[in-house]
């Protein structure tokens, strides 16, 4: 399964009536797992464990419990298993959920809590200038497993493996700012997406795998990663497996009958050197990819295609960063506040710098920092109503004679718009967002957001707490 002298590399696209065949047939064709795992070999596992939902926003647990037990059979000695889940949540309550820790040590492997530092070690690692804190466990192991779930995903297309060991770096350093850069020249450069590509790419060389698994079985595509409303569950039957991330990458996508080279994960990968140099050098076995494509329908690059009920979404020039933020905000929207959309006569999302006018002056929400600086002089800002007007004369009667009924006259004023929700931040912050959205509408307005922002409160307390 190593690549040869001459730069070639073997990648095999299997399609079985089962993940667990697939997986096996995939490691038939590439000689064996023990080709790769030696007799007392320390593996690293890194998976998708990211949220407490089920799969497959994190991977297919029996598919993880069947490559534990193929390590072992190949001879491994230690199995260790790990993620740094999102921001806001933690490895204890995804394990508390799935009682994922007691499961992983009946399959005879430990799973390693990377966002505890205490119960985790983690070492400094410098790659092009730039310090990233990995897993100890990491650097120490002697091979290095990506088992990675593949859903459709915002801004790259899909979850590629390339992608998949940045989650093995703590949610502090995942995080990309803006330096010093102005908004403008931030968005007209794409400093976000350009700065995590660099990012992702560089954490990935840091331990190179030793085995990648892109699991495609059944991908969500739609919305993705995550579980949302608008996703729907394809079944392609298919894995792609080899040792090269890059290659792996090229030929899911291949099956997807996607272009990769348009892919900027693939085109960054490329330009750093990551992976093979010669496409024309992976070797494909197993199934034929070009008889067996998947036409998967990847996430609409448009916010404003996403449908809401009673809602408008107005868009601007906005950097990849409140992009990523605002897909999950509209999805999430979408799949939970179904009910309190029904109550909500109409509301307006501006994103972006300089966004168009929303279409009603009342329920106005500005998704990011651009939005509300760019929006300060708008016409929504300011609202006209009628307020009576009495002259003097008539004022003073009024008070003398108590029966005296003046003409109402009426007069146009301005005020400020109290109708306005400025949710902050390059990218804001999702789950403050929800706070902010929750104070603004009130509690009984909003029954269902209400709900799951207590459930993800209690969730979040109780795995603090135990």
């Amino acid at each position: 399964m190593e690549k040869s002298d001459s730069g070639s590399t073997d990648v095999a696209f299997v399609r079985a009536d089962s993940p667990k065949d697939a997986l096996k047939k995939g490691f038939d064709l590439l000689g064996g797992l023990s080709s790769i795992i030696e007799e007392g070999n320390t593996v690293f596992i890194k998976s998708n464990l990211l949220l407490p939902e089920g799969f497959p926003t994190n991977i297919n647990m029996n598919l993880l419990g069947h490559l534990i037990n193929s390590c072992k059979l190949a001879g491994a000695q230690k199995i260790n298993v790990a993620c740094v889940p999102l921001e806001k949540t933690s490895m204890e309550l995804i394990s508390e959920t799935f009682n994922l820790e007691t499961i992983l040590r009946e399959y005879g492997a430990e799973l390693l809590f990377l966002d505890d530092e205490e119960s985790t070690p983690q070492t400094s690692i410098a790659v092009n200038s730039k310090s990233f804190m990995v897993p100890k466990a990491l650097i120490d192991c002697d091979k290095f497993i990506v088992l990675n779930q593949v859903n459709v995903a915002p801004l790259f297309n899909c979850t590629l493996s390339l992608l998949n060991p940045y989650s093995l770096i703590p949610n502090s350093q995942q995080r990309i700012d803006n330096g010093e850069m102005s908004d403008e020249d931030h968005i007209r450069s794409n400093h976000y997406k350009k700065k995590l590509l660099s990012n992702m790419i560089d954490v990935l060389s840091i331990r190179s795998p030793d085995l990648v698994i892109n699991d495609c079985f059944y991908v969500l595509e739609r919305a993705g990663p995550f579980i949302y409303r608008d996703s729907a569950l394809k079944e392609t039957k298919s894995f792609v497996i080899g040792t090269d991330p890059l290659a792996v990458d090229l030929i899911t996508l291949r099956s997807f009958d996607a272009d990769y080279f348009k892919n900027p994960v693939i085109i960054e990968a490329m330009v750093k050197k990551v992976g093979i140099e010669n496409f024309d050098n992976i070797n494909v076995l197993g199934d034929n990819v070009d008889e067996n494509t998947s036409n998967i329908i990847f996430p609409k690059e448009n916010l404003d295609q996403i449908p809401i009920l009673n809602c408008s979404v107005k868009t601007g020039t906005y950097c990849s960063g409140c992009y990523i933020q605002a897909y999950h905000l509209l999805n999430l929207i979408k799949t939970f506040m179904v009910k309190d959309m029904k109550y909500i006569k109409y509301q307006s999302i501006l994103m972006g710098y300089n966004p168009p006018e929303p279409d009603e002056s009342f329920n106005t929400l500005l998704f990011g920092d651009c939005s509300i600086k760019t929006t300060k002089n708008y016409k929504f800002r300011r609202i006209k109503i009628e307020k009576e007007s009495l002259s003097l004369s008539d004022n003073i009667k009024k008070m003398i004679k108590k029966d005296f009924r003046p003409a109402i006259k009426y007069k146009i004023v301005e005020k400020p718009n109290s109708n306005i929700l400025e949710l902050p931040g390059c990218p804001p912050d999702i789950n403050k967002s929800f706070d902010l959205i929750l104070k603004y509408y009130k509690k009984k307005n909003v029954p269902s957001l209400r709900l799951y922002h207590d459930l993800l409160k209690q969730s979040l307390e109780f795995s603090k707490n135990n």
